[in-house]
């Protein structure tokens, strides 16, 4: 029988198999961490942001100390004023993206090369996105300034009318870019010529990575990118200072359905396939869509995630243009494009900006961010039915503490600490996520994805990015809809998107040692470009008796993960006990609501 006393008695006396990693904390000394150049590009455009040149020359310094200890020869971390348009550069540097990562620079680099395809190959959180992104728009800069101007001499012509012509207000809104999302109606003036097939095509292997590029997208050619929905004139990333090619427009795809849709549209030459610069789609959209994607227009094509993505759109691709496949645990995902004859022998751009002919042997590993903390820890252990409430108290402790010391430690000049868990199936987050929801409540506001139906997360990050700018009290947080700590099964990890992640904890996943690339793209949630910390990523092991093997298993992928040889980049720490808690009360608030019998989930 489950009891108090029986939690009590576990919370106070840690595990016989688990004392070795007691509150003395870790057991062995943290390796030299490896440089990190995309946290230091980070540190550098913000203090560009601030106007701190004097700490912005000392960045720019240790970049060059660190970069030049590899040896290889890697691109310049500006971006190549000769490879983009005026205006492009100028947005990019208004985005705030000063200075661009390793693999951003070289993906532009790569473009001097005669080989047209080219591979970008880079840790989780390097900026890949943004590496595609801008290459996209180079490629396509040109046809998207022709169709601006038709689209412009279509309003002015439409201006001068009378009666019947566009008001001011609606000409505005024809030549500003549209981004066009499954269930909004933004189809604009329908009196306006349709701009024709795509020039730019990106395929995702989920709706979240493709709603990722298709706003990063439309933010690069004009698009408002605030969270706050704030309209600044004066704002440097406004429509109003844009001086970049008018009424782009970005559509994007996600599922079957929309897909067919798209082609039921094109057939009366109307919809995204046919009114559109630049598309963005998963697999099966593009399935769906079949014959009615025209891509005789087609400059480009990026294939992101392109390990986990079914490449097929590349079959039918212009002879002219170029194939991109990007991703951070590609493997044999190349040279299977190359084979098949998807892509020619491409040019590999890495993490490190290295520009270089693809090798049949170029596999590339599963790599996480190198600032990056991997740490483990194992549940106490009660040999009762109490163990599984036992986990939830261990991680909602450990979490608890965790963000607390971070938040400490960080003081006023950091963001709030944020944390996403993941479980190994939908189950597990409603039931994770409804004990977290009720030992953190006041602390973190928590939110639970159980499912692709599932939309709360969604809206969690994206109500996150509004409520936590600027604001570090739960209060804010709750009443802006958002979360600080978001539950998901370990199937939602790839390409996550929510906001400045500190914090990853893995509950009881049960990760072999063939599953290094999945544990590379949960840990890379945290310690991403554009972030203020390197972050944490904390597995919590289950105390049976097969835990030592689970163990084994997690050292030889973080091994990997973190290109270490030595085995000690994974550390140990305790289950913080019930006399550690600062907040004793909120301890043993704990302990009774992890009493509670919850009814099983459908």
């Amino acid at each position: 029988m489950l009891t108090l006393g029986t939690l009590l008695a576990a919370s106070y006396a840690p595990s016989p198999r688990s004392s070795p990693w007691s509150p003395a904390r870790r057991v062995q000394e943290p390796l030299l961490a490896e440089f990190d150049v995309n946290a230091a590009v980070t540190r550098l455009n913000a203090a560009v942001e601030r106007e701190d040149y004097a700490a912005a020359g000392r960045i720019k310094a240790e970049i060059e100390a660190g970069r030049g200890s590899s040896g290889a020869a890697v691109a310049p971390l500006v971006w190549d004023a000769s490879a983009l348009p005026a205006w492009l550069l100028a947005r990019v540097e208004d985005l705030g993206f000063r200075f661009p990562t390793p693999v951003q620079a070289g993906a532009l680099a790569a473009r001097r090369s005669a080989i047209r395809d080219t591979v970008l190959s880079a840790p989780t959180g390097s900026g890949k996105t943004l590496a595609f992104s801008v290459r996209l728009v180079v490629e396509v800069a040109e046809q998207l300034e022709e169709r601006a101007s038709l689209a412009t001499a279509a309003v002015s012509a439409l201006l001068e009318e009378a009666p019947g012509g566009l008001s001011p207000t609606e000409a505005m809104g024809a030549l500003s870019p549209a981004l066009l999302l499954p269930g909004r109606d933004e189809s604009g003036d329908a009196t306006l010529p349709a701009r024709g097939p795509p020039a730019g095509l990106v395929v995702a292997p989920t709706a979240s990575l493709a709603e990722q590029a298709a706003r990063l997208l439309h933010s690069l050619v004009g698009g408002y990118s605030r969270e706050s929905r704030t309209y600044d004139p004066g704002a440097k990333d406004s429509l109003f200072k844009f001086g970049g090619p008018k009424a782009v427009r970005v559509a994007a795809l996600f599922t079957a359905e929309e897909g067919a849709a798209a082609a039921a549209a094109a057939a009366s030459g109307a919809g995204p396939l046919r009114d559109s610069e630049l598309l963005v789609a998963t697999p099966a959209a593009v399935a769906a869509a079949g014959e009615s994607l025209d891509l005789s227009a087609l400059r480009i094509a990026c294939v992101d995630e392109a390990d986990a993505c079914d490449g097929a759109a590349l079959d039918s691709l212009p002879p002219a243009a170029s194939r991109v496949l990007v991703g951070a645990t590609l493997g044999r995902a190349v040279a299977t494009a190359v084979e098949s004859g998807r892509v020619a022998p491409p040019v590999l751009v890495d993490g490190g900006g290295e520009v270089r002919s693809w090798a049949e042997d170029d596999l590339a590993q599963a790599l996480c961010p190198a600032g990056i903390e991997h740490r483990f820890c194992v549940a106490p252990e009660s040999g009762d039915q109490a163990q599984a409430q036992l986990q939830l108290l261990a991680l909602a402790r450990l979490l608890r503490n965790d963000l607390r010391e971070w938040a400490r430690l960080g003081g006023a000049d950091h963001p709030r600490p944020r944390a996403v868990v993941f479980t190994s199936d939908a189950a597990a987050a409603v039931r994770v996520g409804a004990a977290l929801r009720d030992s953190l409540w006041g602390e973190q506001a928590v939110a639970t994805r159980a499912g692709e139906k599932d939309g709360e997360v969604g809206a969690a990050a994206f109500k996150s990015k509004r409520g936590n700018a600027g604001k570090d009290d739960f209060e804010s947080v709750v009443r802006a809809g958002g979360a600080s700590v978001l539950v998901v099964p370990r199937a939602e990890g790839r390409g996550l998107d929510f906001p400045d992640v500190t914090h990853v904890y893995c509950f009881n996943l049960g990760l072999g040692e063939g599953d290094a690339n999945e544990y590379a793209h949960l840990a890379g949630r945290t310690g991403r470009v554009g972030q203020a910390g390197q972050g944490i990523v904390t597995s919590v092991l289950n105390a049976d008796p097969d835990w030592p093997v689970a163990l084994s298993a997690l050292t030889a992928i973080v091994c990997v993960v973190a290109r270490d040889t030595t085995g000690r980049s994974l550390e140990a720490v305790a289950v913080p006990s019930l006399e550690e808690d600062e907040d004793v009360r909120k301890g043993l608030d704990d302990l009774l609501a992890l009493t509670e019998e919850r009814e099983p989930s459908e």
